[in-house]
Order: C-alpha cells, then sequence, then structure tokens
C-alpha cells in the first residue's frame, strides 16, 4: 500500500516527473472535465500534449471526470494504478483534512479507477470516469495514483516544508482547479480561497495576484483586513508593475481563514475570453528547512518595491510557493 512511483500523475503540461518541475499547482491536465466518449483511451491517450478539459456544467450533478497516467516504469511488465479523486474548497494550502473525506466516486460507486501499462512512455486512461456534482460550490481537486486498491493518504501537514515537499516529491499526486467561467458577460468578479498557517509559530506569507487579457481599468485586489492584507491596482496590459498585486503578512501560529480576490471592470465592458486571475500564496523560506531548494528570490516573484523590502529584511528575500488558484474566462 503505496504511491504509484511507476506513474506520473502531472501537475502541468510541463511536467515530466522530476522534482523541479513537479510541484504545488492547479492546473493537472490529467484530470480532465469532458462530455461523455466513445472510446476514452482513443481521445485522451492520443493527445498528452493538449489539456482538453472542458468547463463543468454547474447545473448537473453528473460531470464526468477522466483520468489519464504516463508509464515511468524502468522495465516492462504489467504495472496497475489505482486513481482516487478528492474534491475540495477552493484553498491555497490544500493540508489533507480539507479533502480526504470528499472522494469522487464512479457511476456505480466505486471510490477509484484503474490504468494499466506495459512499457516506459506508455499513456494509460482510466477504466472508467469519476464523477463529480456541478450543482455544488468549488471545483478544486487531490488526485493520487496507488499500487493498490488500497487507500494512501499522507498525514495532516503541521509544516509548510513537508506539504511542499511532498506535492514536489511525489509524481503520482496532482492538483487541479476546474473554475472555468463564461466571457462576454458583465458582472464584478470575487472569489474566496482558504488559507492557513498549521506551524506552532507565526510565518510570513505573500498573497500575489497575476492578471491577463482584462480590459484596461479594471481594478482588481485582495482583502483580508483582519491580518493586516489590503492592496489594489488597476489594470494596465503595457504596465508590468500594473499587472500584478501583493501584500504580506505574518500569520499567527494556527491561523486560518480566507482572503478575498476581487476584479471591478470599467464601465461597458465584459469579460473577454481567456482574461484570468491567477491568485499564488507564498511563504517566506527559512534557511534549514528542506523546502528552500525550492525557493526563488523575491525579486523573481514580486514587482511591488514595498513588499521586496519588507520580504527582504524578513527572510532572506527567498520565498516558496504553497498554493495556486486560477479564475480563467473561456
Amino acid at each position: 500500500m503505496a504511491y504509484q512511483t511507476k506513474m506520473l500523475f502531472r501537475d502541468s503540461l510541463d511536467d515530466i516527473g522530476d522534482r523541479s518541475g513537479h510541484g504545488s499547482y492547479c492546473s493537472s491536465p490529467d484530470m480532465i472535465v469532458h462530455s461523455l466518449v466513445k472510446n476514452p483511451q482513443s481521445a485522451f491517450g492520443t493527445n498528452y500534449s493538449s489539456d482538453p478539459n472542458e468547463r463543468i456544467d454547474t447545473s448537473s450533478r453528473t460531470n464526468a471526470i477522466y483520468t489519464r497516467v504516463k508509464s515511468m516504469q524502468g522495465a516492462d511488465g504489467m504495472t496497475n494504478g489505482y486513481i482516487r479523486v478528492y474534491r475540495a474548497n477552493s484553498s491555497l494550502f490544500m493540508n489533507t483534512d480539507q479533502w480526504k473525506n470528499n472522494k469522487l466516486r464512479t457511476p456505480d460507486g466505486k471510490e477509484y479507477v484503474t490504468v494499466s501499462t506495459a512499457r516506459n512512455g506508455e499513456i494509460a486512461v482510466g477504466n472508467d470516469i469519476l464523477v463529480v456534482d456541478g450543482t455544488k460550490p468549488n471545483f478544486c481537486m487531490v488526485g493520487i495514483v496507488n499500487d493498490s486498491v488500497q487507500e494512501t493518504l499522507p498525514n495532516k501537514f503541521s509544516r509548510y516544508s513537508d506539504f511542499v515537499m511532498w506535492v514536489h516529491n511525489e509524481r503520482s499526486v496532482a492538483v487541479r482547479n476546474f473554475s472555468l467561467c463564461n466571457s462576454g458577460q458583465k458582472y464584478d468578479s470575487e472569489s474566496l480561497y482558504a488559507f492557513s498557517n498549521p506551524e506552532s509559530k507565526a510565518r510570513l506569507g505573500s498573497i500575489l495576484v497575476e492578471a491577463s487579457g482584462l480590459p484596461r481599468g479594471t481594478v482588481f485586489g485582495l482583502v483580508n483586513t483582519d491580518v493586516g492584507l489590503d492592496k489594489s491596482v488597476v489594470f494596465d496590459p503595457d504596465n508590468p508593475a500594473k499587472r500584478q498585486v501583493t501584500d504580506s503578512a505574518f500569520l499567527e501560529a494556527g491561523f486560518s481563514g480566507y482572503v478575498k480576490i476581487y476584479a471591478k471592470l470599467p464601465e461597458g465592458q465584459i469579460w473577454p475570453a481567456r482574461a484570468s486571475l491567477v491568485t499564488t500564496f507564498w511563504i517566506g523560506a527559512e534557511e534549514m528547512e528542506e523546502m528552500v531548494q525550492f525557493a526563488r528570490p523575491v525579486h523573481q516573484v514580486l514587482l511591488d518595491r514595498s513588499a521586496l523590502d519588507s520580504l527582504d529584511r524578513g527572510n532572506g528575500g527567498r520565498l516558496v510557493k504553497v498554493g495556486f488558484c486560477e479564475t480563467l474566462y473561456v
């Protein structure tokens, strides 16, 4: 009973299964919401380089999720995997307790689908679909491939570093956020994302919102005044500093709360197709933490000079990405 280390369940299209490219992201192309197809292996086994995901039908209780993996076995021989997908509320820190009790099931009630490969490099599609109820809110998914029918779950994480190392080390673990919105409409956008500090000490955290494809003049930002997060900017596609907004705060030990991400369109504008708001949660890395190997210098992440100055003083100028959510208009 363990993770199926001989199969890759990608976090993104660029994920090739190594530790540097596999991590806590929300765009796995291997959990696919799609209308029913006649031959799933043919449909999704031959387009591995693309993401054929479709928007969840929020009026339907029976949205189909197809799954696929790539074999990374060293020698020929039949290899089996058992895929479970768990549903969570929209969160920038997907700790185990948020999703472990929310397994998706097949139409006949089974809690996993199976995949089988015989040679390195083969693409295998799950032998059945998993079903997600679109009438319920929030579509963050965690997928795990096991090497047997027994479920394998991590304990609840009490340190950011342990969580980051789990998602980077386990190529059979992936995350997907299915938040796709209709373009061509006019309304203000608001999303609430959970974030927390599982540790027994305060930690410096940063929320970064990166916008693309918005109408010029859109006001977007983030707010949780209780912890001191409250920043906004007016979107300007020609100015990189006006395409992102960030704020930082020390999160007390055991903190649990939400950040609101919002965008307000200029008068008379509508949401264009491919407009996107990407929200990431970063933690200041400490020298002796194992996750520091995945840290990036602050100046490579944030453009806000005031944020740069405070973070440089607080943690030596290195940040590690802990979570990621995206709202995309299609």
